[in-house]
């Protein structure tokens, strides 16, 4: 289903927060995109939304597949998101965009650390979210959240046995504008709270990875531990060989029963 701009600006009239939306029906990649030093935020939340990337990337510049009507992709920029703030940035907003799916769905997501959203134990949603900094001061200028939801018809390819539809899994239609709103409200919230904590601790509680023995692929070499918990800084406590480590970046998978 084609992003509809002008529904999307009506659902932000009589919001508490001023957002500005631009939409390309195609485009290499939203946080490029996002990342150019014309894209200012001056408070607002700028929305960048395309029916397709041509580009799209994921963590460690993994591309991301982004077929045009198979779903909705779109980077959230501000300038609002604290220092404090920014290790809990990708797992609260992994929150923000389950609470808005669920709100069109009625089905209960998870999470698999770090980024990837999961229904019915395939992939739907991926984040991505990087910081542009200025050259001349070292001050984070901007934060961008990629996001991108697979939403309808089937996936083909390589990827079918671990990734899905919302459609092909539920049979239900998602609205994109109400999914890319409901999402960018959902972070201005988590930017302005004093505490946000309870978005750590509803992540923890979605997580498929906690209590599971795991693979790690720390880019180094691969290993089996146990996932443990998730800490304040969002970090994966693992045990190894009777150690507790903390992992701050990193792939892992969940070994089978």
């Amino acid at each position: 289903m084609a992003f509809n701009i002008e529904k999307f600006e009506e659902l932000t009239k009589n919001c508490p927060v001023e957002i500005e939306c631009l939409f390309f029906d195609e485009i290499d990649s939203t946080n490029n995109f996002a990342k150019r030093r014309d894209v200012s935020c001056d408070g607002k939340m700028k929305v960048i939304v395309a029916s397709s990337q041509s580009s799209g990337r994921g963590r460690l510049g993994k591309k991301f597949v982004s077929q045009k009507g198979k779903g909705i992709y779109f980077s959230v920029v501000t300038d609002l998101a604290e220092s404090s703030k920014l290790p809990t940035l990708t797992v609260s907003a992994a929150v923000c965009v389950c609470r808005a799916m669920e709100k069109q769905i009625g089905k209960c997501l998870s999470f698999k650390w770090v980024n990837d959203i999961f229904l019915y134990g395939k992939k739907i949603c991926g984040i991505l979210t990087e910081n542009v900094i200025n050259p001349d001061t070292g001050a984070i200028e901007k934060t961008i959240i990629g996001i991108g939801a697979d939403l309808y018809g089937t996936i083909d390819g390589s990827i079918k046995d671990v990734a899905s539809t919302v459609e092909a899994l539920t049979g239900k239609t998602v609205s994109c504008e109400e999914l890319v709103f409901d999402t960018v409200v959902g972070l201005y919230e988590f930017l302005t709270k004093d505490d946000v904590s309870s978005y750590v601790e509803e992540y923890k509680r979605r997580c498929l990875t906690l209590k599971k023995r795991i693979i790690v692929n720390d880019y180094l070499q691969k290993y089996e531990a146990y996932a443990l918990d998730i800490d304040e800084q969002c970090r994966l406590l693992i045990e190894r060989n009777g150690k507790i480590l903390a992992l701050n970046s990193g792939e892992v998978s969940v070994l089978p029963l």
